[in-house]
C-alpha cells in the first residue's frame, strides 16, 4: 500500500516509496501531481484527481483505474483512496490518500464474470429443462417441502408452471 499526499497550493505530491514502486515511477520525495495523472490510461482519466477538482475540494475519493507503468510498460489496476484536508474556513489544503495494485484481484473478478454469463447464457439457451431447488422444513417435518432457487426456460416450460422460482 502506498501512502500519498498533494498540496492543492503546489501541486506537490508527497508520496511513500511503496506508493512510487505501485506507478512504477523511482522513488523520489515529490514529483508534481501532474506525473502521476498522465499515468493513467485515457479512458480512465476521468476517475482522477487534478489540480482544479482538488482546489474545489472535489476530487473523486474511492476509484480504481488503470495505469500504465513507465518502468515496465504493462497495465496495472490501482485502487486509490483519498480525503481532502481543510484549514479552519473549510478550504482545501491537501489531498491525501493510499493505493495499492489491484491488478489481480481485478483479473480473477472479470474472469468470473465472463464465466458466470456463459454459464447463463447455457443455462437459458439448453432446450433440456434444469432448476436448483433447495429443501426447507416444512408441514410434514425437517426438508419436507422446497422452493425453486432457479429454472430455465425449459423447465418453466416443460413443468407447466410459469413464475416458477421462488
Amino acid at each position: 500500500i502506498g501512502v500519498f499526499s498533494v498540496g492543492i497550493d503546489d501541486g506537490l505530491l508527497h508520496p511513500t516509496p511503496e506508493f512510487c514502486r505501485l506507478y512504477g515511477l523511482p522513488v523520489a520525495a515529490t514529483y508534481p501531481a501532474s506525473v502521476f495523472e498522465r499515468l493513467v490510461i485515457p479512458d480512465d482519466s476521468h476517475l482522477v484527481s487534478t489540480a482544479e477538482s482538488r482546489r474545489r475540494g472535489e476530487p473523486p475519493r474511492d476509484v480504481e483505474y488503470r495505469i500504465r507503468r513507465p518502468d515496465t510498460g504493462e497495465r496495472r489496476w490501482i485502487a486509490r483512496r483519498g480525503e481532502i484536508e481543510r484549514d479552519a474556513a473549510g478550504r482545501p489544503l491537501r489531498f491525501s490518500g493510499v493505493a495499492r495494485d489491484v491488478t489481480e484481484a481485478r483479473s480473477a473478478r472479470d474472469a468470473l464474470a465472463t464465466s458466470e454469463a456463459r454459464y447463463r447464457a447455457l443455462f437459458e439457451a439448453v432446450n433440456d429443462g434444469f432448476c436448483i431447488i433447495e429443501f426447507l422444513d416444512g408441514p410434514h417435518g425437517p426438508l419436507s417441502d422446497y422452493v425453486h432457487v432457479e429454472a430455465n426456460p425449459a423447465y418453466t416450460r416443460h413443468a407447466g408452471i410459469p413464475d416458477v422460482v421462488g
